[in-house]
């Protein structure tokens, strides 16, 4: 069997970070940070407060409370920890540095959102990944660090399908988590081991998961009402004794849109693989979800990665 996609049914959608950052593409780190606008620095202080009680009034240290602060317009990030230090954007420059440098991958885009509260890189690693006879898969790592304490310097590995920009995030739960922790490292030498550490473990997932993309091509499903339904409220966490809601009703008529139009582009329709890409191409581009940074993070990490991972669950044991 094949998975063809037919050239000029190519719909040049865009991808979830387009509005976000800019295109380095071919800069130098240096560069492509200044381009990024990501040339400024985060500081730690201290937080205070005011009271009033019988004494009087005055200030007081908030006790382990410190303010992430953007040095050059002393604009406010978030409020964290006495333990956190921040982790500056030069530092996680040079960690994409060491990772260009090792001559598999190119930054692509940079950028900051939320106000400057998270900053992210995309890198692009030199091969694709193929599914069925032309159904190609660009492979990106995608680094992401949070200045105001919300979340920790993590590379994430993600699959672009090119036909549709969808952003395919879910993970078999068999391969691991889609996304590790980032070492905060000063020396260069250990940010080369770190760099190296980050395209092997983006190696083995991307490999697994084109031998896994492959098998579901092949996998014809019965295309019955009923049948899709099922997939549809499995796929979604719905029980079986759940309250239909109208509203329930019209995200499921957009679910099936979509993976209607995943079947017209698609040589061989109605497989697992094109169900799958019915559902990302929801989570990507049906949900309504407005702010662009939201949108990404919750494709990264969010509901839209927990609904692709539920995809990839249920449609296995129909392999």
């Amino acid at each position: 069997m094949t998975h063809a996609i037919t050239e000029e049914k190519i719909l040049g959608l865009q991808k979830p970070w387009q509005k976000l950052g800019r295109k380095v593409e071919g800069m130098t780190v240096d560069q492509a940070m200044e381009t990024g606008g990501l040339d400024w620095q985060v500081e730690k202080r201290q937080l205070y407060y005011d009271y009033i009680n019988a004494e009087g009034a005055g200030t007081k240290e908030a006790t382990d409370s410190f303010a992430t602060i953007r040095t050059d317009t002393d604009g406010y990030l978030g409020t964290v920890g006495k333990q956190y230090q921040p982790l500056q954007n030069t530092e996680q420059a040079e960690l994409i540095q060491a990772i260009v440098g090792e001559g598999e991958a190119c930054a692509e885009s940079v950028g900051s959102y939320a106000n400057d509260r998270k900053v992210f890189w995309t890198c692009k690693l030199s091969s694709d990944m193929l599914i069925g006879e032309n159904d190609r898969i660009e492979k990106y790592l995608v680094l992401q660090n949070s200045h105001d304490g919300s979340g920790s310097f993590r590379a994430f590995y993600s699959p672009l399908r090119v036909v549709c920009s969808n952003m395919l995030t879910g993970m078999i739960k068999k391969f691991g988590k889609n996304g590790i922790s980032l070492r905060h490292t000063k020396n260069a030498i250990d940010k080369i081991q770190e760099a190296k550490r980050v395209l092997c473990y983006a190696n083995e997932q991307f490999l697994k998961t084109e031998e896994y993309y492959n098998e579901m091509a092949q996998v014809k499903i019965d295309t019955d009402r009923n049948k899709i339904d099922n997939i549809i409220d499995r796929i979604f966490g719905r029980k079986a004794d759940e309250e239909v809601t109208t509203r329930w009703e019209n995200e499921k008529y957009k679910i099936k849109t979509a993976i209607r139009e995943e079947n017209s582009i698609a040589t061989e329709k109605n497989t697992a693989w094109t169900i799958y890409n019915g559902i990302t191409r929801y989570t990507n581009h049906y949900q309504s979800v407005k702010d662009s940074g939201k949108r990404f993070d919750n494709l990264l990490s969010g509901r839209a990665s927990t609904v692709a991972s539920n995809a990839l669950s249920v449609l296995a044991e129909m392999n």
